[in-house]
């Protein structure tokens, strides 16, 4: 318990049992796999932060999702857009510093969305 802060413990406990079995069905590897853009032990976005996104992605099943800051995160959501939301998650990402997720991208993920270079200050 935190002070002041109502955690809804009740509340988290249900969503985690919702989220677990598509986290078990989730598959995703723990090491680089040419199958994935993911994986788990990446060093920056892992197990835990991967496995949550991937589940809620796979209950919410969004249309549209933006990330400010973007790489692993980026292309977990690719991989859950491919094999469990038949491509229809358009993302969108705002991150000055491009390496990272350009070298987790594939040719083929131009058109599932799109990065805008830009500093999250100058994005209007």
């Amino acid at each position: 318990m935190i002070l002041g802060i109502d955690l809804r413990e009740t509340e988290q406990n249900e969503r985690f049992a919702v989220l677990l079995p598509l986290i078990q069905n989730s598959k995703i590897p723990e090491h680089p796999d040419s199958n994935w853009r993911y994986f788990l032990d990446n060093g920056v976005y892992t197990y835990f932060d991967g496995m949550t996104l991937a589940a809620m992605l796979q209950q919410l099943r969004p249309k549209r999702y933006l990330e400010v800051g973007s790489g692993f995160s980026t292309a977990l959501a690719l991989d859950i857009s491919e094999r469990f939301l038949n491509n229809q998650l358009s993302i969108h990402c705002i991150e000055p510093h491009t390496t990272r997720l350009l070298s987790l991208l594939r040719a083929t993920d131009r058109d599932a969305g799109s990065v805008n270079s830009s500093h999250i200050l100058r994005v209007s």
